[in-house]
């Protein structure tokens, strides 16, 4: 009886640290859910790359400004909205939205792949 004890005391012990951890703290995907939540853009694409020196994430510019240019990373959308966007396409973004608007009239939704909302 007490070897049964020994193995199984350590097993729930490790379910329950790995429980409590997940409950803790919001994975990387939301945290950058929330980071992307809380920026408005609006500006025209200028450039559209996978940034090599950083993992290869798919990569634009939108030119807001005559003096602001803003790089916008989409390594953790699931609706391939990189995809979708073009040189010279108008797009812009609400504060508080998940989504672009699109040359006014597409709307490109930006899903990471998590539910991040709770």
């Amino acid at each position: 009886m007490k070897s049964k004890l020994i193995y199984i005391i350590p097993i729930i012990i490790l379910f329950v640290a790995i429980g409590l951890m997940s409950i803790s703290k919001p994975s990387l995907v939301c945290k950058r859910y929330e980071k992307f939540q809380l920026r408005s853009y609006s500006g025209i694409v200028i450039r559209k790359y996978f940034d090599v020196e950083n993992h290869a994430y798919p990569t634009i510019v939108l030119r807001e400004s005559m003096s602001s240019n803003t790089r916008i990373n989409l390594i953790y959308d699931v609706n391939n909205v990189y995809r979708r966007i073009q040189i010279g396409d108008t797009l812009r973004k609400n504060r508080g939205d998940s989504y672009f608007v699109k040359n006014i009239e597409d709307t490109l939704y930006v899903d990471f792949g998590e539910n991040c909302e709770d």
